[in-house]
């Protein structure tokens, strides 16, 4: 509720002004921030499966997704700029042109705010100090976001099938928090020592451990 409260505020306050600007200059930064979590997310994977060190530390990952997401994004937005003009898309009714950017300015806002705070979760992932209620609350809901943005962008890409099924282990694997929709909210936890779900720094799948398979032994 937290998250989705905040989500919604700046989806508000990005919608306004996707009122004001209208559908043809609002369009471009929504494809723009789609494109460039899908890349910051399956690149930073990429780099961290060929360097495993860097892999192995939560503040190695984040930074390189933010920086990721923001060189992806300016360059997108100045290929936009260059081969794409305004008026490439022609007069538009006035009442689409209005309520068109509202709408595509309240998801850029809804998704840039998961964005944001699940780049900040992927520093504290595997910190004992972060109250259960809060992951539950804030960090599997941007995690949703997240996840599901890129889930949308590789369908509409040229992607695999099979890619596009990697990616919840994928986000898991940035910050050991699994989505809601895969799995029960009364089961998730953070990945660490005492936690049950752990996720390989090598290969991205989630892994569980049974308890009492160590009793057995």
């Amino acid at each position: 509720m937290i998250y989705i409260i905040l989500a919604l505020l700046v989806g508000a306050a990005v919608g306004y002004q996707g009122y004001i600007e209208g559908f043809r200059k609002m369009w471009p930064v929504l494809f723009n921030v789609l494109v460039s979590i899908y890349l910051a997310v399956m690149g930073t994977r990429a780099i961290c499966k060929l360097s495993p060190e860097i892999a192995s530390y939560q503040y190695y990952k984040a930074p390189m997704v933010i920086v990721f997401a923001i060189v992806a994004w300016l360059a997108l937005y100045g290929v936009i700029k260059l081969f794409v003009k305004e008026d490439f898309i022609h007069s538009l009714p006035r009442l689409f042109e209005d309520i068109g950017g509202a709408v595509l300015g309240f998801f850029t806002g809804f998704i840039c705010t998961g964005f944001v705070i699940f780049s900040l979760f992927i520093f504290v992932s595997n910190s004992k100090a972060i109250p259960g209620f809060i992951q539950k609350q804030i960090g599997m809901p941007a995690v949703n976001t997240v996840e599901n943005s890129c889930e949308f962008t590789g369908a509409l890409s040229l992607q695999s099938c099979k890619s596009n099924d990697d990616i919840p282990s994928i986000i898991s694997w940035f910050t050991g928090i699994a989505s809601s929709v895969k799995s029960d909210a009364n089961d998730i936890k953070v990945s660490g020592s005492d936690s049950s779900d752990a996720v390989d720094a090598n290969d991205g799948v989630v892994k569980s451990s049974d308890p009492n398979a160590e009793e057995n032994d």
